[in-house]
């Protein structure tokens, strides 16, 4: 049985707080996202707005408690490297492939760098927002249960 780090598991717990208030606000957006309640143009672009950025603030939120997991699993030099901890997320079976967490960052680029002008590409977009919303909140769920482990175990 391994005995985790309490200093590190503390650590771990308040980034995963983070993470969850800002999925918790992902989640608003996408119900609101999905309201069928006609809308002038600027709303529906202000709540697109706040959930591209939230899916956005999301990943890139994700990376701190990985990093943390990292340390915890005695593997610091893969939290160096995003390749290498991605890998050991996949492992650890907090991110269901490597390749999801690549399309997800794809995703996050393309939104710094779209423009409401083209409504098919945004339709697109908000499309993989969707989708891919559902991955990063459940990889935040499989890395809360391994901080609960964790907590348990010290």
């Amino acid at each position: 049985m391994t005995l985790y780090d309490p200093i590190l598991v503390g650590l771990l717990l308040e980034h995963l707080a983070r993470c969850r208030k800002q999925a918790d606000h992902l989640e608003y957006s996408l119900r609101r996202a999905r309201d069928a309640t006609p809308l002038s143009d600027e709303e529906r672009l202000e709540r697109y707005e706040a959930l591209t950025s939230r899916f956005a603030r999301l990943q890139d939120m994700l990376v701190a408690p990985f990093k943390t997991i990292a340390m915890l699993e005695f593997e610091p030099d893969k939290a160096e490297r995003i390749p290498d901890l991605l890998s050991l997320m996949e492992k650890l079976a907090i991110l269901p492939q490597v390749r999801d967490w690549l399309e997800i960052r794809k995703t996050r680029n393309a939104i710094a760098h779209e423009y409401s002008e083209c409504p098919e590409r945004m339709a697109e977009l908000i499309d993989r927002v969707r989708r891919q919303s559902r991955i990063l909140i459940a990889a935040l769920g499989r890395a809360e249960r391994y901080a609960d482990k964790a907590r348990r175990v010290g």
